[in-house]
């Protein structure tokens, strides 16, 4: 199992030691990452479906619960992506580059200059 989440690693932990039958959790949280019993689940959003049981207090795990935890974590949209300052930067850079490239191709003296015909090469 792959929980990146500290948050998701301490829940699994706490239902897998308050399991009765702990081989029987972590199959079933294969197969819902597998895809046998329904679309797969990635580590991730089932990490998260976790925490969140655990936070909301849920103490018994079940498959029909875990579920019902994963159901609206798949159809919810993705994060933002959240670009860093030198991210930025260099899209910003790309897109002056292309206005001005192709401010020169609609230019007058674009035809006059040869070597700006075919900028790529």
């Amino acid at each position: 199992m792959l929980f990146d989440d500290d948050a998701a690693r301490a829940a699994f932990d706490g239902y897998w030691r308050a399991s009765r039958h702990p081989d029987s959790l972590t199959a079933e949280l294969n197969a819902l990452n597998a895809g046998e019993r329904g679309p797969p689940v990635p580590w991730p959003i089932i990490g998260r479906a976790l925490h969140e049981m655990r936070f909301a207090g849920v103490d018994r795990l079940t498959s029909r619960t875990l579920r019902a935890f994963v159901r609206p974590l798949l159809e919810a949209p993705p994060d933002p992506v959240i670009l860093s300052s030198t991210d930025l930067l260099s899209a910003l850079m790309t897109m002056v580059q292309f206005k001005t490239l192709s401010h020169a191709q609609q230019s007058a003296w674009y035809g006059a200059n040869p070597e700006l015909e075919n900028p790529v090469r």
